[in-house]
């Protein structure tokens, strides 16, 4: 009890009485600390079944699975039996279905592989989990998959592992000693915001603006009026002097940009909602992409930030 007062008040949290259940346990249980929040979890043997009760939130979650479960399943079963590996391979640009549909011919089984699809919107992730008696075979049988998976999705992957597509650009901007500014419209400061999730991104991020209406374009962009007022600010033309403009004023190596129709409302026949255009200007060559999507706000919103930091990440690597 005291332990999770100690906490509420380290975290300057208002302490009440119904608080106190978090210290309730079932008896003959085995608490499991919480090294980042307030409730801990417990272990319980019943009727020859081990049952392990922790909170649900992920970033606790995350962290008690490895500090407090597993530690207690290798005490009880000490001989390990075999050998599990786990490889995660994130794709971009098909959906969940395509991704099933393209890999469908694969026997994962024969390969002793299994294999999982989870969206994570807009990616789409293939964790494949290889188990053998030896690491030797799981890491082979692994391997084998991973190289099926590749040959079929090679055009939409974009990382092996856990690395996050933010924390791909960080490391190539890092190690390229580049800088980036970002104007956005339609994303609202999501593309700077992403690039910001990272740990020491002032190395490389100068600054972010959300240039929404078309006079913040002309005044904080350099835009000219008449280039809005012939091809809309929605277009391609607009969009590659956004990301020209911003690397100009920022002094910095790179200049990205987003414009668009989030939607529901605004679009029209030339430019339905979903409409979007990015842009990387480098200060020898200008950038555009066109894409079009068909989900609610947030989602477009969430996709052309996506594209964006994907295009991005193509340029880094050589690739756009």
């Amino acid at each position: 009890m005291q332990s999770i007062k100690d906490r509420f008040e380290r975290y300057h949290f208002q302490w009440i009485e119904n608080n106190a259940k978090q210290a309730v346990f079932p008896q003959g249980s085995e608490v499991i600390v919480n090294p980042v929040g307030t409730a801990p979890g417990f272990a319980l043997q019943v009727d020859g079944k081990l049952v392990f009760v922790i909170p649900g939130v992920p970033s606790e979650t995350q962290r008690m699975l490895p500090e407090g479960v597993i530690p207690i399943l290798r005490r009880i079963f000490p001989q390990p039996v075999g050998h599990t590996l786990k490889q995660t391979i994130k794709t971009f640009g098909l959906g969940e279905g395509a991704v099933d549909k393209k890999l469908a011919d694969v026997n994962f089984a024969d390969l002793g592989v299994n294999v999982g699809f989870y969206p994570v919107f807009p990616e789409n992730h293939v964790v494949l989990i290889a188990h053998a008696d030896s690491r030797e075979q799981a890491q082979k049988n692994l391997q084998k998959a991973q190289d099926e998976v590749t040959a079929r999705l090679s055009d939409y992957i974009f990382s092996f592992g856990e690395q996050t597509l933010e924390e791909i650009i960080a490391e190539e901007l890092t190690e390229k000693k580049l800088t980036i500014a970002i104007a956005e419209s339609c994303t609202g400061g999501l593309i700077a915001n992403r690039l910001t999730d990272v740990s020491g991104s002032s190395v490389y991020f100068e600054r972010g603006l959300v240039t929404y209406s078309n006079e913040a374009k002309i005044s904080m962009l350099n835009v000219p009026a008449d280039i809005i007022e012939k091809h809309g600010a929605v277009s391609e033309e607009t969009a590659r002097l956004m990301a020209e403009g911003v690397r100009k004023i920022s002094g910095t190596d790179l200049g990205l940009s987003s414009t668009g129709i989030a939607g529901p409302t605004g679009g029209t026949k030339e430019k339905p909602v979903g409409t979007v255009y990015v842009a990387l200007a480098d200060g020898s060559r200008t950038v555009c992409r066109h894409h079009t999507f068909r989900w609610d706000r947030k989602r477009n919103k969430l996709a052309s930030s996506e594209v964006a930091l994907m295009m991005l990440k193509n340029y880094l690597q050589d690739k756009a």
